[in-house]
C-alpha cells in the first residue's frame, strides 16, 4: 500500500530506501542491521527497578509460574490465529500442567525454545483479560517488557510478511533488544529468516523508535498495519511514545484522537498534527 505524501512528510524529508518496495521508508539503520543478525542492541540494567511478570509459562514443568523476572523470560511475537481458535488464558487458566498439549502452536514453541530458555511469555495465554487491572498494566508495560526481556522470538507460524502487517507486532519488533525467528525447529537470525522468506530487512521496522518530531512517521507506519480491534491501532503505540492512556474499548476512532491529544499534552510534540 502506497503512503500518501501528505501523511509521510517525516519520511520524505529523510533519505529514502532504494529497495523496490511500494511504500516509502528509510534504509535499514545500523541498529536494525545489528538486531537482524542477533546482536543485543540494548538492555535495561536498572537492577533496583527490575519488572516482574504476573505469570509466565515454565517450559520444563509445562505450567504457569507467577511473579517472575522479565529479564529471565523469552517473549514470543506472533499473529493471533483467530480463524482456527487461538488458545487463550481463559481456556487453560485451570490447568495445573501440560499447557503445551492445548495447541500445535504451544507444542511447537515448547519444542523449539526449551533448549534455550525455561521461561516463556506469550500474550495469548499469559494475560488474564478478565482482570481489567492486569490487562491495563500489561498494555502499558509491554513495550518495556519486550525491550528488557531475555530475547524476543518470532513464532514460525507467523511469516515475516504477516508480522510486518500486524499492529501489535510493530512495537514488539521495535522494542526488542534481542530478536530471533524460528525455522525448522531451530532458532535463526531474522536476517536468515528474511532471506529464506525473500523479505528485505528494511521493510520490517526493526529500529523504529520515538524522538520528538517523528511522531507522524511512527503513526504512518502503524496506519499500514492492521489490528483486530480498531482501538488497538492507538493503544499499541502508547509504549513507543511512552505516554499513559487509559483503555476504553468501544471508543473506536476516538482512541486515535486521544492518542494525538496526549502526544501534544504529555510530550509537547505537535509533529503528530501533520498526520491528523
Amino acid at each position: 500500500m502506497k503512503i500518501s505524501p501528505s501523511l509521510d512528510w517525516q519520511v520524505l524529508n529523510r533519505i529514502k530506501c532504494e529497495c523496490s518496495s511500494d511504500f516509502l521508508h528509510r534504509p535499514l539503520s545500523p541498529v536494525g542491521a545489528a538486531k537482524a543478525v542477533g546482536i543485543t542492541v540494548w538492555k535495561n540494567h536498572d537492577q533496583e527497578n527490575e519488572e516482574r511478570l504476573p505469570r509466565v509459562w515454565d517450559l520444563l514443568e509445562d505450567k504457569f509460574v507467577y511473579d517472575h523476572s522479565v529479564r529471565d523470560t523469552v517473549f514470543i511475537t506472533h499473529r493471533w490465529d483467530t480463524h482456527n481458535g487461538e488458545i487463550e488464558h481463559v481456556n487453560i487458566s485451570s490447568k495445573a500442567k501440560d499447557i503445551s498439549q492445548e495447541s500445535k502452536k504451544l507444542e511447537r514453541i515448547k519444542r523449539v525454545l526449551e533448549k534455550h530458555s525455561r521461561y516463556v511469555w506469550i500474550d495469548t495465554i499469559c494475560i488474564d483479560k478478565t482482570n481489567l487491572s492486569e490487562l491495563d498494566r500489561t498494555i502499558r508495560s509491554m513495550y518495556n517488557w519486550y525491550a528488557d526481556c531475555k530475547a524476543v522470538v518470532l513464532d514460525s507460524g507467523t511469516l515475516l510478511k504477516t508480522w510486518r502487517e500486524r499492529g501489535w507486532c510493530l512495537q514488539e519488533g521495535a522494542a526488542a533488544g534481542v530478536l530471533y525467528g524460528m525455522y525448522n525447529d531451530e532458532l535463526v537470525s531474522i536476517q536468515d529468516l528474511a532471506s529464506k522468506q525473500k523479505m528485505t530487512l528494511c521493510q520490517l521496522d526493526l529500529s523504529l523508535y520515538y524522538r520528538p518530531g517523528n511522531a507522524a512517521e511512527i503513526l504512518t507506519r502503524m496506519k499500514r498495519r492492521k489490528t483486530t480491534q480498531i482501538e488497538d491501532m492507538a493503544y499499541a503505540l502508547t509504549g513507543i511514545f511512552s505516554i499513559h492512556m487509559t483503555l476504553a474499548y468501544g471508543e473506536r476512532q476516538k482512541a486515535l484522537q486521544r492518542l494525538l491529544y496526549e502526544l501534544a499534552s504529555q510530550k509537547g510534540d505537535l509533529s503528530c498534527l501533520s498526520f491528523a
